[in-house]
């Protein structure tokens, strides 16, 4: 199980640095609102709240997707920082940011979910 130990390390520092580029958007996201107080999107446009819900949709799909395949959320947090660049709505950016955290913490393999793929592929 050796080869597999440093297979679930490389896995989790991996993870480590997903999880830490979340951090990293919310503090650029904080140093936008800071810098251009009161920060109402670079990029703002009628209707952009259509895009919260698309984003809304998308994460509950990956959602249901990662449960079927057992894969790695990411479009949430792709559409936090579009939801905030282009409307300004750090509300939106944390909602996102929360739900990429839980769905990581809830998806992301465990030690002995590896170990039970091991010996289901040794049979």
């Amino acid at each position: 199980m050796g080869d597999l130990a440093r297979h679930y390390r490389i896995s989790r520092t991996i993870g480590a640095a997903m999880i830490a580029s979340l951090l990293a958007y919310a503090a650029v996201v904080e140093m936008i609102r800071a810098r251009f107080a009161p920060f109402e999107g670079f990029a703002r446009f009628p209707r952009w709240e259509v895009l919260r819900y698309a984003f809304v949709g998308l994460a509950v799909a990956d959602a249901v997707l990662i449960r079927i395949v057992k894969a790695r959320f990411l479009a949430a947090r792709s559409a936090a920082v579009v939801l905030f660049v282009v409307a300004g709505s750090a509300v939106d950016f944390y909602f996102f940011l929360v739900l990429s955290l839980l769905l990581f913490g809830i998806h992301f393999p465990r030690w002995d979910q590896w170990q039970e793929w091991a010996r289901r592929i040794a049979r």
